[in-house]
This record gives structure tokens, sequence and C-alpha cells, in this order.
């Protein structure tokens, strides 16, 4: 599991039966009273090293903050 510091976003990876990388997680904003989208959805692992470059990206552009 991704564990972020902030508290708006989770997101989960595993296996499935059949190999395949699913990613699962929400986003709820504001937090505890806001709309809150939960998304599930597989990939193989072709697109894996796609996935953890975009999530670079994102650390790039939303660095990590003080706490």
């Amino acid at each position: 599991m991704f564990d972020p510091i902030e508290p708006f976003f989770q997101l989960t990876f595993s296996f499935n039966q059949l190999k395949k990388v699913v990613v699962s997680g929400y986003v709820e904003y504001p937090v505890g009273e806001g709309a809150q989208l939960q998304f599930e959805f597989e990939t193989d692992l072709t697109y894996v090293d796609q996935f953890a470059a975009g999530l670079k990206e994102m650390l790039q552009r939303f660095p990590v903050r003080d706490v």
C-alpha cells in the first residue's frame, strides 16, 4: 500500500490470481465530509514502468512537504 502523508487519498497495489496488478484506492476532499471517488483497475506488468514513471513525475510536481 502507498501510504501518503496527505490524508485525502490512498493507493494500494496487489496481484490477483491471474498475476495481474490491481491498483485500487480513493480520493476524498475535503477530508471526512467531502465527495469520495473510489477506483480500481487492473493492468499487467507491461505497464508498471510507465505507471511508476508517472508517480515519480507527480512527486516532482508536488513534492513532499515538511510535516
